[in-house]
């Protein structure tokens, strides 16, 4: 506002409000704000500026604090959001309903609240500038769990709960005559009490021991309850499944179309028992082939609403730990009545795709069947026929391997992405004691198995985002609710800081309309490259986390204009429902039940993605624990390494051979003083100039193993004493007891 001009009240008004606004959460004085409007205390209108102060006062608008301090009044407005701890000391509150925006919380007004809680908050601040509010949570709503896990430990007076979940910022406190068998240092299940005084730590009661902290079969048990894994499944369900008879009613045979005769065979993991898919080939003239994907049809088992359906999407999916399988279904499904075995009649919902020369889709079929498997590769059994050309099913399978080489390249050329990262597997002894790791890379039999599956999902969301199924009554009507596997875009954000890390070391990345192309031209760029293991992690990280939804926006990593998962309902519940509402829709789904699918898949596809994350972290978890175990023996010992991370208090290395991480801490890291670049990823040493960067092979040596918090503290071996490049000593052989190969189970990609 311009000094000595003619002012009005309502202009005086407006100005003020808009000051406040630009100061909160700061107060202003009266002759602050008089000084900004140019209305200096000697002048006339300075009576405008405290009659504006008082009315707006009187009105709420804003408030007057001691010494005539003002500041914008915050509207009592309560939202309701899920708490989420987002960083080190750093919570949010995500809104379900209302604003898209988080709220940032404070640590000490998280009130009772832990990570999870379905919480309401009071904005004390608002967006400003493009800035988050901010908020205090002033009740909860919900638990998201009223137990938690941990290791009980004893302070000076008291017993208490460390809990496993980092995202759980209280020690849970326990009285001595709640302790009943368990020990300290055992890992314990406690059941949350009521809490209401965030100024004391929350209680709770021990309700369940599982062992000594530390031990292999207490911290898989620990794993399964922190991520909510059901184990035993409910009686009514174990009915069920075994209700159902051996051999298939023969007016079910009749009803599908009979491709027990063709040339089909599953190829899997060596150790799985779970056989959902099965391939076929058939080859025409001019160089045209059919690839038949055929799929186990669990819909036939699992009618929807029944125990069994409930269970399945309570589940949500399969969870693959280190020592064995939770499944989604019931074995006397999973392992047998679904599992498509060889030399056994099973019914199967099959696709058919007729494909040119050049992957061209000419025409595809989808259709309900019963099958029969007429071999079960493993990978390697498979890989080994197509190395040499020769075994059982030569000719089907390199005619599949060629046609999949076709699809692949297809793929690639428009801008499907590929990350080849190597799954750490670990065989086991009776005690479930890892005695070897090993690094399972992609090869040419998991390539052709994967295309295949690809192309069948493909088709099938294609199938029903495309076309227009009779109702009935609605003859012609394109409402197809269906659930899809979507893959977003790269959050803007983490794109650019990718593209500025590249681009220090020679390579580009556009951040302005990214496309698949051009994450995968990056990748190609630097394949082979001593940055290549660096930048193709970098990149997935920054990648968006692909999700179950009823909304298709596409698959960004695939370049999928349509997709679905339609090929392992054994263990993926979309899978079921999409089998489900294929049959369905052939069948002429009516009005109404579209418009009950339309209510209900986005529900089901949050709670599928939520069940889908939490597999993922236990695995995770899973591993952790197995390296540890596995590197505790190994203590002292010296090894070839890769920098795979770097963070202000450490370097993350990753052992060449093991594929095992552990933390080089800078505190350990006594030859100089490093400093660390969060825009090179490095650190850079104060006196010696010696940088570590994110990428650098190093030489390192494990100093220690942290059993209860599965964390592994690595040293740096002196340049000097052992070059980076020098061959690493070979970890001691332990002979172990009695072994048992039990690799981690294998699952074909989440994509």
């Amino acid at each position: 506002m311009p000094k000595h001009s003619h002012h009005t009240l309502e202009a005086v008004r407006e100005e003020i409000v808009r000051l406040l606004t630009e100061a909160a959460p700061d107060h202003l004085k009266t002759n602050e704000l008089s000084k900004k409007l140019g209305i200096p205390a000697t002048a006339p209108d300075y009576e405008l500026v405290r009659e504006a102060l008082d009315q707006l006062t009187d009105e709420g608008t804003i408030t007057r604090g001691a010494r005539r301090r003002y500041h914008l009044a915050i509207p009592d407005v309560a939202i309701e959001g899920e708490l989420q701890m987002a960083g080190r000391n750093r919570w949010i509150v995500m809104p379900s309903k209302g604003m898209d925006t988080p709220i940032e919380i404070d640590p000490r007004n998280t009130w009772t609240a832990l990570h999870g809680d379905t919480v309401r908050v009071k904005i004390t601040i608002p967006a400003r500038f493009g800035e988050r509010p901010e908020g205090e949570v002033v009740r909860v709503l919900h638990r998201a769990a009223d137990t938690v896990v941990g290791t009980l430990k004893h302070g000076k007076r008291t017993y208490y709960l460390e809990p496993d979940d980092k995202k759980i910022h209280r020690v849970i406190g326990i009285f001595k005559n709640q302790i009943g068998v368990a020990k300290v240092g055992e890992k314990v299940l406690v059941k949350l009490r009521e809490w209401n005084d965030p100024y004391d730590d929350p209680e709770g009661t021990i309700i369940r021991t599982l062992g000594p902290a530390g031990e292999m079969g207490a911290e898989i048990a620990a794993i399964a309850l922190k991520h909510r894994l059901p184990h035993h499944f409910p009686d009514e369900v174990v009915a069920q499944a075994q209700a159902f008879p051996e051999t298939i009613p023969p007016e079910e045979l009749a009803a599908r179309r009979d491709i027990r005769a063709m040339n089909l065979f599953t190829i899997d993991p060596h150790d799985a028992r779970d056989f959902d898919d099965a391939v076929s080939i058939e080859e025409h003239e001019e160089g045209e082939v059919t690839v038949g994907v055929h799929i186990a049809d669990v819909s036939y088992y699992v009618p929807q609403g029944s125990p069994l359906d409930q269970e399945a999407l309570k589940r949500g999916t399969s969870v693959y730990l280190v020592t064995g399988v939770i499944p989604m279904l019931p074995e006397r499904l999973s392992n047998n009545l679904c599992s498509l075995r060889p030399d056994e009649d099973r019914l199967a919902y099959s696709v058919f795709v007729r494909l040119s020369a050049r992957g061209a889709i000419r025409g595809y079929e989808i259709l309900k069947t019963v099958m029969r498997s007429k071999r079960r590769f493993t990978y390697e059994e498979a890989l080994q026929v197509l190395q040499t050309g020769e075994g059982d099913f030569a000719h089907e399978l390199l005619a599949l391997n060629r046609i999949a080489h076709v699809l692949r390249q297809n793929r690639h050329r428009k801008g499907s992405v590929d990350f080849d990262r190597a799954e750490l597997r670990f065989k086991l002894d009776d005690n479930n004691q890892p005695t070897e790791v090993v690094q399972k890379h992609a090869t040419e039999s998991t390539r052709l198995i994967e295309d295949c599956m690809l192309l069948a999902n493909r088709v099938v969301a294609q199938h029903i985002a495309t076309r227009k199924f009779p109702t009935g009554k609605e003859r012609g009507a394109n409402l197809n609710p269906f659930i899809y596997r979507i893959h977003d875009t790269p959050p803007k954000d983490k794109l650019q800081e990718l593209a500025a890390f590249v681009k220090r070391l020679g390579y580009n990345l556009p951040t302005d309309n990214v496309q698949p192309k051009d994450i995968q031209k990056l990748i190609d760029s630097v394949r082979g490259s001593e940055h290549e293991e660096t930048i193709t992690e970098l990149t997935l990280r920054s990648m968006a986390k692909a999700v179950y939804s009823e909304h298709n926006i596409g698959h960004f990593g695939l370049a999928f204009q349509h997709y679905t998962h339609f090929t392992s309902p054994i263990r993926r519940y979309p899978d079921l429902i999409v089998h489900r509402m294929l049959a369905e829709y052939e069948a002429g789904m009516p009005v109404r039940q579209r418009n009950e699918y339309a209510a209900t898949l986005g529900p089901i596809a949050d709670q599928c993605s939520e069940r889908e994350r939490a597999a993922v972290e236990a695995e995770r978890d899973s591993i952790k624990i197995a390296q540890v175990q596995f590197v505790k023996r190994h203590v002292g010992d010296t090894f070839a390494a890769r920098i795979s991370g770097v963070l202000p208090f450490g370097m993350f290395a990753q052992i060449t051979e093991l594929g095992i991480e552990g933390l080089v801490r800078v505190k350990m890291m006594d030859d100089d003083f490093y400093i660390f670049d969060e825009a090179t990823l490095s650190f850079r040493g104060r006196n010696t100039r010696r940088t570590y960067r994110i990428g650098d092979p190093i030489t390192v040596r494990v100093v220690r193993v942290d059993e209860l918090r599965a964390e592994i503290d690595m040293e740096l071996v002196p340049e000097e004493t052992t070059p980076a490049n020098a061959p690493h000593q070979q970890p001691r052989k332990d002979t172990p007891r009695k072994e048992k190969p039990k690799a981690k189970k294998n699952r074909k990609g989440r994509k």
